[in-house]
């Protein structure tokens, strides 16, 4: 049996306050623990690289919507405005130049082509939690391989005395601009079937348009940048092969919604 602590405490007593500081001193390092790692989780959302590609604003989304939907429109430059104050190699925010890059508008064309989705499944009285996981899964795998698609064709295009560099949260936005032209035909799909198929063949004349348009403009500007010629010639059949590969993605986009 335990013996009593002197003036006819337990030992068990005793050491209760101890116990008692030392659980609250463990909880407080651990709750400021948890507080440093949340902070630093929303701090890699909220920080300057994601920033970037949320700096938008009403009018850069319509330009930005009028060049993905109609590029054929676009009378302007194609490149991209150097951001001198910022350092070597940076470029202008999306809301001061409407050629940047950025995740808004993928994002909100990615819920919208759902949204038209889960419309579709509805009429067909197949909407049901796994039908709408299944096209959002789908649909994400599809956004991969358009981004895989575009890293291929940079790798491609690329040689020892001219690498391509691109960030590939870059690449993420330009192969998410498909979704715009994407969540179009579901919306026709809801229709017509004449409707969609021709929106079908439009949005992937304006897609592949697009992106053989991007493509060409970090070409030629990695080649004035590292002081060196690009020859567009050379590189007509690996961009007219990305542009030939939308129809088939758009295609699979539909029979998914």
């Amino acid at each position: 049996m335990m013996g009593a602590a002197p003036g006819g405490t337990s030992g068990a007593e005793a050491l209760a306050p101890l116990a008692q500081g030392a659980m609250a001193m463990y909880g407080d390092r651990l709750l400021s623990g948890g507080q440093d790692f949340v902070k630093r989780r929303m701090g890699f959302f909220s920080g300057s690289m994601f920033h970037y590609y949320f700096h938008v604003d009403m009018r850069y989304v319509r330009r930005k919507l009028k060049i993905v939907m109609a590029p054929f429109l676009h009378r302007g430059s194609w490149t991209r405005i150097p951001d001198p104050v910022a350092g070597d190699g940076a470029y202008k925010s999306p809301q001061q130049d409407a050629n940047a890059p950025d995740l808004y508008i993928p994002i909100m064309s990615f819920f919208t082509y759902l949204v038209l989705c889960s419309f579709a499944l509805m009429r067909q009285r197949r909407l049901n939690p796994d039908a709408v996981s299944y096209c959002l899964w789908t649909s994400m795998a599809a956004w991969a391989l358009q981004v895989l698609l575009l890293k291929t064709q940079l790798f491609m295009m690329s040689s020892q005395t001219m690498p391509l560099r691109i960030a590939w949260l870059d690449l993420v936005c330009y192969g998410g601009y498909a979704f715009t032209q994407v969540a179009l035909q579901q919306f026709a799909a809801l229709f017509s079937k004449h409707v969609y198929w021709a929106m079908v063949g439009y949005g992937t004349l304006c897609t592949g348009m697009f992106l053989i348009k991007t493509m060409k403009r970090i070409v030629f500007a990695e080649a004035r940048y590292q002081g060196r010629d690009f020859d567009p010639k050379r590189h007509n059949y690996t961009l007219l092969l990305l542009a030939l590969v939308q129809f088939p993605l758009s295609l699979y986009l539909g029979v998914t919604g």
